[in-house]
C-alpha cells in the first residue's frame, strides 16, 4: 500500500509528518494491527501496490496454459523461454527427445511423401530424400571432442571426417588414413602373430659353459 497526494494536498511541516508516521505506525504496523480499519489524513488517498489472489491465480493459469499448448505439439519449456519449469540440467535431453519424439515422426512422414509422389518406381531404388538432423543433435564441444577421440581411435573416422564434421577443410590425402588397433582381431580367429624373431648378429659369440 501507498498514500499519495493531490495537488490540493498542503505539504506537511517536519512535526507533522513525525507525527503522522507515528500514529500510523501505533495504529497500523505489525501483525497485531493487521486487518484494522486506515484513516488518511489531510487529504492523502490510498493506492494498491501488491497483487491480490486473484492476480496471483491469473498468472499461475497463464504458466499452465504455456505447459498444456507445450504438451499438445509436444515442445520442450525450454524452447519456449519457459526455464522455471524445465531445469538447465535436462535441458539437452529434452532437446533430443524433441527431435527423437517431435520432429522424426514429421520428417519420415516427409520423406516418404517425397519417394511415394516424387520418385518414379524404377528411381526409388537409387533415390531417396533423407532429413539430416545432425546439426540439431551436436553436443556441446567436450562432448563432441569426445566421441571425435573414439572415432578416430577406434578406426572408423578419419581425421578429414572430424574436419568436415566441423565444416573444416581436410588437410590431404594423408587426412583419408584409418586407424587399426593392435590390440583387435576378429571374432573366432586366433591371435596375432608373434614377432619375427631377429636374427642373430654375426658380431656374437655365445660363451662356453
Amino acid at each position: 500500500m501507498s498514500l499519495t497526494a493531490d495537488a490540493t494536498w498542503p505539504l506537511m511541516d517536519d512535526p507533522e509528518y513525525q507525527r503522522f508516521k507515528q500514529s500510523w505506525d501505533e495504529a497500523y504496523a505489525g501483525v497485531t494491527n493487521a486487518g484494522k480499519t486506515v484513516i488518511l489524513e489531510q487529504g492523502a488517498k490510498f493506492e494498491k501496490v501488491g497483487m491480490t489472489f486473484e492476480d496471483l491465480q491469473f498468472l499461475e493459469l497463464k504458466k499452465f496454459q504455456v505447459a498444456e499448448i507445450a504438451r499438445l505439439f509436444r515442445v520442450p519449456l525450454h524452447m519456449l523461454y519457459d526455464t522455471q519449469a524445465q531445469p538447465r540440467a535436462n535441458m539437452e535431453q529434452a532437446s533430443l527427445e524433441f527431435v527423437v519424439y517431435t520432429l522424426r515422426p514429421w520428417l519420415v512422414r516427409f520423406e516418404q511423401t517425397i519417394a511415394r509422389d516424387l520418385l518414379l518406381p524404377s528411381e526409388r531404388a537409387r533415390f531417396f530424400a533423407e532429413h539430416n538432423v545432425a546439426g540439431l543433435l551436436r553436443g556441446d564441444f567436450a562432448a563432441r571432442m569426445a566421441g571425435y577421440a573414439q572415432g578416430r581411435q577406434w578406426g572408423w573416422w578419419s581425421v578429414n571426417d572430424i574436419r568436415r564434421l566441423e565444416n573444416l577443410n581436410g588437410i590431404g590425402p594423408e587426412g583419408d588414413v584409418y586407424l587399426q588397433p593392435l590390440n583387435m582381431t576378429r571374432a573366432g580367429a586366433e591371435g596375432p602373430p608373434a614377432a619375427d624373431t631377429p636374427a642373430p648378429d654375426a658380431n656374437f659369440q655365445e660363451s662356453a659353459p
